[in-house]
């Protein structure tokens, strides 16, 4: 075992030996509150390391977290939660200009056959990433009354994203009252055109009205 201090101090002393320095965020670990993880967020934002991993609990057989599991002492997030807990952390480390190398487990058949409990999504960023889209646009959808329509215009190359896996995003905002078709876009922007009102979503997160 090990405290949060001694991670700060030898994090610290890599950095000033001239390492290039990581961290690690780990979320739904035993005990852990939504409180702990915000403390977490803030303390690696305030030591900007030169890259980041984010990994969702996953439960492997055989470990004292399965029997955990087993006994009914441990209930692990499953993919939906996990993505609404990793999703704004990645968000918030591109606002802060932290390189995140991985978020998930790298994918493998024998990781699969091990997995018990928990989140092991094999395209696990990009459901996250599909998530920031789908807040993103939602937060300005809410300025409007239900039934008002939208186009989203992506870059191409986003266009996945911006969608969510089996359209997942445009049915939910369909869901919520709000028909919105997504096009892709030569340029390397998105934005929302709501009647005659334009929202420019930037990459960093920010939402601009023109």
């Amino acid at each position: 075992g090990h405290t949060a201090a001694q991670i700060e101090s030898a994090f610290t002393l890599l950095r000033e030996n001239g390492f290039t320095a990581g961290l690690q965020i780990m979320t739904g670990l035993p005990g852990a509150t939504e409180e702990d993880l915000a403390l977490t967020v803030e303390s690696v934002c305030r030591l900007h390391p030169d890259l980041l991993r984010i990994y969702p609990t996953a439960v492997i057989r055989g470990t004292p977290m399965a029997r955990w599991m087993a006994e009914g002492k441990f209930t692990p997030k499953g993919t939906e939660e996990s993505v609404a807990l990793c999703a704004p952390i990645l968000a918030r480390m591109e606002r802060e200009g932290i390189p995140v190398i991985r978020v998930g487990l790298h994918p493998s058949k024998e990781l699969e056959s091990q997995v018990v409990g928990g989140c092991y999504h094999p395209a696990f960023k990009e459901l996250c990433l599909a998530r920031i889209w789908r807040d993103k646009v939602e937060t300005v959808l809410r300025r409007f009354p239900a039934g008002t329509g939208a186009v989203l215009h992506v870059p191409a190359p986003q266009l996945s994203q911006a969608v969510g896996q089996k359209r997942a995003n445009i049915a939910h905002w369909a869901e919520i009252g709000y028909p919105v078709q997504v096009v892709p876009d030569n340029g390397t922007e998105a934005f929302l055109t709501i009647g005659t009102q334009i929202y420019l979503l930037r990459s960093d997160h920010s939402i601009i009205q023109y």
